[in-house]
């Protein structure tokens, strides 16, 4: 009886790790695709190369939320850099559709909040900000 249930134990182990196997390979693929997209924007500098890589990569590895969700971030910061209104449609997009991804989420919201920034014209007049604070703060600016 014991060795009849070490050997079922042992053949799902075998099926479930064969099972994983492609899906590994998909997310190594996914990754290696994503580190050559992102190198021929940020050491080859050809970033509508890259926007074109990194859409490749959106629609062939769907399933692959995480690698997906950066990509887009990624592309939208090629769309940036080249002046396109497009980035500002990607990033919006990544916190609707890609909630669950917090890292690409975060880089997504604050690279939206950046664009609202340059958007907002700079106050006229007379502006007054805080530059230090603190109970160590000296008050006679030495």
């Amino acid at each position: 009886m014991r060795n009849s249930t070490r050997t079922v134990l042992a053949l799902l182990s075998l099926v479930l790790w064969l099972a994983a196997g492609p899906a590994a390979q998909q997310s190594n693929a996914a990754q290696a695709r994503l580190r050559a997209a992102t190198d021929k924007a940020v050491v080859d500098g050809d970033l509508n190369g890259a926007i074109k890589q990194f859409q490749t990569i959106v629609e062939e590895f769907k399933a692959e939320r995480a690698v997906v969700a950066t990509a887009l971030v990624r592309m939208a910061e090629c769309y940036q850099k080249l002046g396109d209104a497009e980035a500002r449609k990607i990033y919006e997009r990544v916190v609707r559709d890609y909630a669950d991804q917090s890292a690409p989420v975060a880089q997504a919201r604050a690279r939206l909040a950046a664009l609202q920034e340059q958007r907002t014209p700079p106050p006229s007049g007379i502006v007054s900000r805080q530059v230090w604070t603190g109970p160590q703060v000296d008050t006679l600016g030495s």
